[in-house]
């Protein structure tokens, strides 16, 4: 199964673009921001629990 959700790596500016299911969701300026994107997408977040499926997830 391929990742979902990809976090690539800071640009020259330390921004980092987000994107869920091959669609750009923002750039993010910290951890945080990755937060805010998944909630605003109706996705779930680590707050949610343990017992809640989460979305795969990767770094580039």
């Amino acid at each position: 199964m391929s990742a979902k959700l990809i976090v690539y790596p800071p640009d020259g500016q330390g921004w980092r673009w987000v994107r869920y299911d091959g669609v750009a969701i923002g750039v993010a300026h910290r951890q945080a921001d990755i937060r805010v994107f998944l909630t605003a997408a109706g996705l779930e977040t680590a707050e949610d629990g343990p017992h809640r499926p989460r979305p795969p997830a990767a770094c580039r």
